[in-house]
């Protein structure tokens, strides 16, 4: 089972860097590629020359914000990764794991916070078009965040009640 789960989380990391990599075209597509300068002429036409420019700017802050993202699910997918295969090896209460847990958290917070400024650039999209695009803050993402270091305090925890048992026998 462990193995199964292992290779998911390889997989969906290389999902995220394929999705990421499709933002990155986007952004560039914007600006080379032939359907970019249409696509801000239609901008243009909806919105006219200042509406255009600034849902350009926030097109180009969503898409790049995907950037910070991919690096932050590739290392919470990665450190995941490691704690499982830990867990295989029979040692999930080592130091290395709650530091690994500690890491995931900061991930899953900067995830938040880029979905913050995320939230922002859509609403100023939502003025500027006059459509409602959806988004709310996640408070579950804060959540999990700060479950992550309540888990890794519990792993060194563990951590220490193993090295005490090990120095006792």
């Amino acid at each position: 089972m462990l193995n199964k789960t292992t290779a998911l989380l390889k997989g969906l990391n290389v999902l995220n860097w394929l999705i990421a990599g499709l933002f990155a075209l986007f952004v560039l597509g914007l600006f080379v590629l032939p359907y970019g300068p249409r696509l801000l002429s239609l901008l243009e036409l909806r919105y006219g020359p200042d509406g255009r420019a600034a849902l350009t700017e926030i097109l180009v802050l969503e898409a790049t914000l995907m950037v910070p993202v991919a690096f932050a699910v590739h290392r919470i997918f990665a450190r995941t990764c490691a704690i499982v295969v830990s867990a295989r090896e029979g040692n999930p209460f080592v130091r290395e794991n709650a530091a690994r847990l500690r890491q995931i958290g900061l991930a899953l917070l900067i995830i938040q916070v880029l979905d913050l400024f995320s939230g922002i650039g859509l609403m100023k999209a939502s003025i500027i078009s006059k459509q409602q695009f959806g988004w709310s803050p996640a408070l579950t993402g804060w959540l999990a965040a700060l479950l992550m270091y309540v888990l890794a305090r519990i792993f060194e925890h563990g951590a220490d009640m193993r090295e005490e048992l090990e120095g006792t026998v």
